[in-house]
């Protein structure tokens, strides 16, 4: 089930890269062109800054500000709204928080006094943000149920999302997990369709992150990456970074220090390129953390020490706070009392800070869980309402499901009939094979047969008895042995496909050899396979040389006046194939082929062989002329011989 997950995962990551892709194009189109209205074209660039605060905050600021120069020409207009909305979250991810607050506010004053819904329910979930990360935790609270009421009021799913996951944020910012995954998994529950994936992969770190303090490691582990796969997949920076400071917390608890510094160095690369302060600051204060835990205090105090300025200047209580506590840590380990009580002194000083700037803290919580009372009641009511529904369409649901069991029928018998298609081309293929296999077999036999012609073992048969008769027997008891050595060697070889070179060679010796008594040393021969490395391990297909050595003997050297010359040699080809040349010095095919009285016969062994070597390389997907005959010629033209080459196919033996 967890691969399937994350398959799906991946799948949903990809259509939805490429939708937004396409939107991306289509908005960039919308807002340059200066014959659109001016209103879409603020709205274009508006998405644009959205899509791009994740991304990319130079081209997200560009595109902000293009908006906010079309939208100056009406200062309450709709546009105006959104820039200043989309202002306050560029000045939030730079850590101006107070700057940030200003712009949303004027934004929820433009959606009140316009009475637009979906801007005000989206400026109160930025407000949520930015007071949560700031420790407010009840205020951001109130934010994200004001954008939640607004959100129900216009069935605004994505707008529900957001607040229930900001309130789920403030909880775990309170230590309140089990309210935490509540919210969370309700803020899922709307990401149902996959609206907003880089929503999503927030939700499963956040997850991720509550798993890790109830020390569930597993499933932490396996929320965080499944968050940081899909903000990959989306190509959000912030989500990436997010997730590798996430993992970098992750790994620091399980006491993999080392794996926790690389994801933290990932996270603050990916910061920086964001300019993200705040994100930078919590990265170094993470690595204070894994280097105080290995005792490295100097480098603990480095960090915080940088992540310290950064955090007041921002006025992120929160983080301040977290970074006093560390460096007090920090100090007290490494004995320095002093400071550590000091720094605890800070820390304390605006952990007070926090509860008491928070309004009334006390009135504050009261006041909250009124309204998340009355919220998760509404919630009930409403989940009641959906039984209803759901009850009502119950009937309609089992004839759709009868309908899609009859399509699933359908789908069945034709993936049925494909699968009988293709299992019967298999069978096809499989008979085609055994055909080639049976025909190649045949070959085989049939060349066995026709290596050594009747007129050869005759003539050798006389040969052997005419040494007999004159009382020539130790002549004739050679002959015999080797004639008697190559007619078993024919057997052995004629059963395998493939045999080592030096035995090939060993044959085709023994034939000349047995050729040159025969006819009374009426020629000479040598044999070169000195450029074959090693030709005990190099195969080659048996009985394919000795058809054009016996043709060439017969058919050329013969023929000759005088004594003549054969010429074998053997050189590599490449790493597939070896070449076999075949010389004679003999009368040449044109004057030869006045002799032959009967060149179908004659020929039968050549054209086998043509044939097994024509198979063969089918089989081993090889290409090209295989057999080449050339005519030799002197200066004048006169025939001088005929030379063949071979290519063989090889094999190494093991």
């Amino acid at each position: 089930m967890k691969y399937l997950f994350y398959i799906i995962l991946f799948l949903g990551a990809q259509l939805s890269f490429a939708q937004s892709s396409s939107l991306i194009k289509g908005l960039k189109e919308q807002a340059l062109n200066k014959e659109v209205d001016r209103v879409k074209r603020i709205a274009a660039y508006n998405q644009l800054t959205t899509i791009y605060y994740n991304r990319d905050v130079k081209r997200a600021k560009r595109y902000c500000d293009e908006a906010y120069q079309l939208a100056q020409k009406d200062s309450l207009s709709i546009g105006m709204g959104n820039v200043l909305n989309d202002q306050g979250l560029l000045r939030f991810g730079l850590g101006q928080y107070e700057l940030a607050i200003k712009k949303v506010t004027q934004a929820i004053q433009i959606a009140e006094y316009l009475n637009r819904p979906i801007l005000k329910a989206t400026a109160y979930a930025r407000l949520s943000l930015i007071y949560s990360t700031k420790g407010y935790a009840y205020k951001a609270i109130e934010c994200s149920i004001k954008s939640i009421n607004i959100a129900k009021q216009i069935s605004n799913k994505k707008s529900l999302a957001l607040g229930y996951y900001h309130i789920g944020k403030s909880y775990a910012n309170l230590q309140d997990t089990t309210k935490a995954v509540l919210y969370y998994n309700k803020a899922a529950s709307y990401l149902s369709k996959g609206k907003d994936k880089n929503l999503t992969a927030l939700i499963y770190t956040e997850q991720g992150l509550i798993y890790m303090q109830k020390d569930a490691w597993t499933q932490a582990n396996e929320l965080m990456n499944a968050g940081l796969e899909l903000s990959e997949k989306m190509s959000n920076t912030r989500g990436i970074a997010y997730g590798n400071y996430a993992l970098g917390l992750l790994s620091n608890y399980e006491q993999f220090n080392d794996k926790a510094i690389l994801y933290f160095k990932k996270a603050e690369e990916f910061y920086i390129e964001l300019n993200d302060i705040i994100g930078i600051a919590q990265v170094l204060q993470g690595m204070a953390k894994v280097e105080l835990d290995r005792g490295q205090y100097k480098a603990a105090e480095g960090y915080l020490l940088k992540a310290m300025p950064i955090a007041r200047n921002a006025r992120a209580m929160v983080l301040t706070k977290d970074i006093y506590q560390t460096l007090s840590d920090v100090y007290q380990e490494s004995g320095n009392y002093q400071s550590g009580m000091d720094f605890y002194k800070k820390h304390q000083v605006v952990k007070d800070s926090i509860f008491n700037q928070d309004k009334n803290r006390e009135i504050a919580e009261i006041q909250i869980k009124h309204k998340t009372r009355e919220l998760e009641r509404e919630n009930a009511e409403l989940e009641e309402k959906n039984e209803l529904i759901v009850k009502l369409n119950e009937e309609s649901s089992r004839n759709q499901e009868l309908k899609d069991q009859q399509n699933r029928y359908i789908i069945f018998a034709l993936i049925s009939g494909l699968l009988l298609i293709i299992i019967i081309g298999l069978l096809v293929f499989r008979q085609d094979k055994l055909k080639t296999q049976i025909r190649e077999t045949e070959l085989e036999q049939r060349a066995l047969r026709s290596q050594m012609n009747p007129h050869f073992m005759f003539n050798s048969l006389n040969s052997i008895q005419s040494l007999i008769a004159t009382d020539n027997n130790a002549e004739a008891s050679i002959y015999l042995a080797k004639f008697s050595r190559l007619m078993r060697r024919i057997l052995q070889n004629s059963r395998q496909a493939y045999i080592p070179l030096r035995q090939e060679i060993e044959f085709v010796e023994n034939y000349i050899e047995l050729e040159q008594r025969r006819f009374k040393e009426a020629f000479d021969y040598e044999l070169d396979e000195v450029a074959i490395e090693d030709a005990h391990f190099v195969m080659i297909p048996p009985l394919v040389i000795q058809p054009f050595i016996e043709n060439a003997i017969i058919h050329g050297l013969l023929r000759k006046s005088e004594k003549g010359t054969l010429l074998i040699q053997f050189e590599d080809y490449n790493n597939n194939m070896i070449k076999c040349t075949i010389k004679d010095n003999g009368i040449g095919r044109a004057a030869a082929a006045a002799f032959k009285t009967d060149e179908s016969q004659e020929s039968l062994g050549i054209k086998i062989t043509e044939q097994r070597l024509r198979y063969l390389t089918i089989k081993e997907k090889m290409t090209g002329p295989f057999i080449q005959v050339v005519d030799l010629k002197d200066a004048a033209g006169n025939a001088i011989g005929t030379q063949v080459e071979l290519l063989l196919p090889i094999k190494f033996k093991a």
